[in-house]
């Protein structure tokens, strides 16, 4: 093999240079910030400032890339860090929006005075009671409660939201509406439920129950009959003689149509004893229930924080708004005569169960005068009490709140709170025609017989309230305990579910299910705050007397949480 001659002397002067040639491919430490080496060499840090730290001077002591803090804790014997770098979102938010369902309390007590007998007592005081033993186990106008009317469900909405710093503080807030929700009692309905209609039963017992419905009367309101033909004639007498063709004599009308509903317990400053108030055609209860409020709560950063739980303190404000009312329904005949007893049968084999004439006949006599064409009034007596609270509350709260699970993946969220609401209560009442209906006496200056107690109980379009009519009000201001509880459940299905994952307002959302406890001591009980002395006449009138107890809600709810 034969080498250029030339190479032997190119070689050695090539890595002669290379020898003494300068390498700056790379420097040992950080780069400096400025041009590049081979652009005119490193630009110097800025020199840091009077009293300014070494580090905070600028590269190499500090980096936008150097983690914004730094965290070390001892879980289980194991050391951990959390860091965070100067390059995340200051912040996180979220917000949520709910359907939300909601039980509230039951009202309480006797709906009616406590210290009045029932009326079978008074009945067995005056020496007339002559349904001894049965009235002992059967209802013979007895007393209402609070709690006759159906649960109150509520249905509103439910709205949370927040922000959560990069350092684990944070606020969050919530808002709530349970929208004007009634329970009732009709204890009329309770017994036509069981019952044939009059139609129906006279076809049965006309027909020894091979009859055929006559369309023409299919339907047709036998109690129209009642308030419009037999006990607002202004002449209860002779309506009483009064006859209806296919439904029989006045008699026969209102032995299908009067009914052992309920009494009203009452004191009227002369009976010691007190009396009742009964009612025979209609008596309808109904419990009311609106709230809604907000709060806002400061939220600490992590004082425990492992695995899967996280536990934080807060504390802030609650706001609370409660419109609670029983509002009551009585018609009563106004006429004198003996009640069967309601036991469920038809003693009687005439199709219609707990008549008036079930186990006897029918004796129905003038019992309210007005009905008498002399006073030129109406037999029938249409009552009504409204009682309603409003409590207004707001007070400072604090409590926990803990996350359990993944933060990206299923989670559980729950917070326990305990306060104190400055309660401003304020107690409505009015109603009329409450009172004594049966005892009468006669006006020595007319001569005419007149309710003893009471004043004309007729009621029209043209004169909607009486003489006996009332209204008042109390307002108050007292603290009332608060303890809240909820848990929240959160699963990310959306993004697994075809048709919603590319439902681009669902990219950062999450479904949710929860529970809430909402308990609030001394709220204002609308039943149990009527005073139940009455005696118009005498001017004593149903007034406030307000009693408290315990308020609570039951709350579930379903929607939907965003975060970004």
């Amino acid at each position: 093999m034969s080498i250029w001659p030339r190479l032997t002397t190119i070689v050695p002067l090539l890595l002669t240079l290379a020898v003494s040639a300068e390498s700056s491919a790379q420097m040992m430490g950080h780069p400096s910030y400025g041009a590049p080496t081979f652009m005119g060499g490193p630009q110097q840090a800025y020199p840091a400032g009077p009293g300014m730290a070494p580090s905070f001077q600028s590269h190499p002591m500090i980096s936008p890339y150097d983690h914004a803090m730094e965290q070390h804790f001892s879980s289980d014997g194991m050391w951990f860090k959390d860091t965070l770098n100067g390059m995340s979102a200051m912040n996180s938010y979220y917000f949520s929006l709910s359907y939300m369902k909601t039980r509230t309390r039951d009202l309480q007590g006797r709906f009616g005075d406590l210290n009045a007998p029932s009326y079978t007592v008074e009945e067995t005081l005056d020496g007339t009671n002559g349904n001894l033993p049965d009235a002992l186990t059967l209802n013979n106008f007895n007393p209402a409660t609070g709690n006759l009317p159906a649960n109150v469900i509520g249905h509103g909405m439910l709205m949370t939201g927040g922000m959560e710093n990069r350092q684990g503080w944070g606020f969050d807030w919530n808002f709530s509406w349970n929208a004007n929700s009634t329970g009732k009692y009709d204890a009329r309905k309770n017994y036509e439920s069981y019952r044939l209609s009059s139609i129906n039963a006279m076809l049965l017992e006309a027909t020894t129950g091979q009859g055929v419905f006559p369309g023409a009367l299919e339907g047709f309101n036998e109690r129209s009959i009642v308030e419009n033909e037999i006990l607002t004639t202004g002449d209860i007498t002779s309506a009483l003689a009064l006859d209806f063709g296919t439904f029989g004599a006045a008699d026969d009308v209102l032995d299908r149509q009067l009914f052992n509903l309920h009494a009203i317990p009452l004191q009227n400053g002369v009976d010691r004893d007190g009396f009742n108030q009964r009612f025979d055609l209609d008596f309808i209860l109904e419990h009311a229930v609106e709230t809604y409020g907000g709060g806002a709560d400061f939220v600490s950063a992590a004082i425990h924080e492992g695995d899967n739980l996280k536990i934080s303190t807060v504390f802030g404000g609650q706001y609370m708004r409660i419109n609670e009312g029983m509002y009551f329904r009585g018609v009563d005949s106004g006429l004198i005569y003996d009640q069967n007893l309601p036991d469920g049968r038809d003693d009687d084999n005439d199709g219609v169960y707990d008549n008036v004439a079930e186990t006897g006949s029918t004796n129905f006599a003038e019992g309210n005068p007005y009905g008498n064409v002399a006073n030129g009034g109406h037999s029938l007596i249409r009552s009504y009490i409204d009682s309603s609270v409003q409590s207004t509350m707001g007070g400072p709260e604090v409590g926990l709140k803990y996350v359990v699970g993944e933060k990206d993946g299923f989670s559980i969220k729950g917070a326990t709170k305990v306060g104190a609401m400055f309660n401003h209560e304020r107690v409505q009442l009015e109603g009329d025609n409450i009172g004594d209906t049966v005892t009468t006496s006669v006006d020595l200056v007319s001569g005419n017989t007149l309710l003893q107690d009471m004043y004309d109980t007729t009621i029209t379009s043209a004169t909607p309230r009486t003489q006996n009519a009332f209204s008042s009000s109390k307002s108050s201001t007292h603290v009332s305990p608060m303890f809240q509880q909820s848990l929240t459940a959160e699963l990310p299905i959306f993004s697994r579910i075809p048709v919603l994952r590319d439902v681009s307002q669902l990219q950062h959302a999450s479904f949710q299910a929860g529970w809430n406890f909402t308990w609030i001591g001394e709220v204002a009980d609308p039943n149990q705050s009527i005073s139940w002395l009455t005696n118009p006449r005498a001017n004593l009138f149903p007034g406030i007397d307000v009693k408290r107890r315990s308020f609570y809600q039951n709350s579930i709810n379903l929607g939907i949480n965003w975060e970004y």
